[in-house]
């Protein structure tokens, strides 16, 4: 993390791996439930970030440590930069939210993409993890753009996201394979089936896409 944000502050450092590493916990922790029972657990998450929540009592089947430690991350970073933090811990909420929200139905690659992006709500307002992680750099580095600045960078995170995107399919699919979860949200099962290649081939195929992309 040191490298991935060299730029940020210490202070602020810390709250952004806290947070990107349990985010990628509950993932892990959610990946495989039936969808329903994966929506309820983001709801539970969800709670933390809002104030009258606190005292809400649902934790969820494996929530609650981690709905109990988002709260007192809220506090604390809230306490550091009482400007900032709002609209970040919004970000946050609204990944929660569509975080997961459809099944993956996706037979081609270009409805594959369209999905993907779909399924985050990217393009309406930092949705995607990626674009949260975005927005934890920013907020790390006390970087804080108007709506119009955003518009000049974004298709540079569009881009960036597509690879970074792609890059965790083909980095993930090893242990994705295996999975028994209905919402398998992998390039690589689509261009097998697209193109009818096997596993191999469609490794290399998808590789040359994220070269092409980078």
């Amino acid at each position: 993390y040191a490298f991935t944000y060299p730029g940020g502050r210490t202070d602020k450092l810390q709250f952004v791996v806290k947070i990107i590493e349990l985010t990628w916990v509950h993932d892990d922790i959610n990946e495989e439930k039936p969808h329903q029972s994966a929506l309820h657990e983001h709801e539970v998450l969800r709670q933390a970030l809002h104030p009258e929540f606190d005292q809400n009592t649902d934790t969820g089947e494996t929530a609650g440590a981690k709905k109990a430690y988002f709260q007192k991350i809220r506090q604390e970073i809230i306490a550091l930069d009482p400007i900032d933090t709002p609209e970040l811990l919004h970000t946050l909420d609204r990944y929660l939210e569509e975080y997961d929200s459809h099944p993956m139905e996706a037979k081609t690659m270009d409805e594959y993409i369209s999905k993907k992006l779909i399924n985050s709500a990217y393009t309406n307002w930092l949705l995607s993890f990626i674009s949260v992680c975005m927005h934890f750099l920013r907020w790390a580095m006390d970087i804080l753009l108007s709506d119009d600045e955003f518009a000049t960078i974004k298709d540079f995170e569009d881009a960036m996201m597509r690879v970074v995107g792609l890059k965790n399919d083909y980095f993930s699919w090893g242990k994705e394979k295996y999975l028994s979860s209905d919402r398998i949200w992998n390039a690589l099962p689509i261009l097998m089936k697209q193109f009818n290649l096997p596993e191999k081939e469609a490794e290399w195929m998808l590789k040359g896409m994220i070269i092409n992309e980078e």
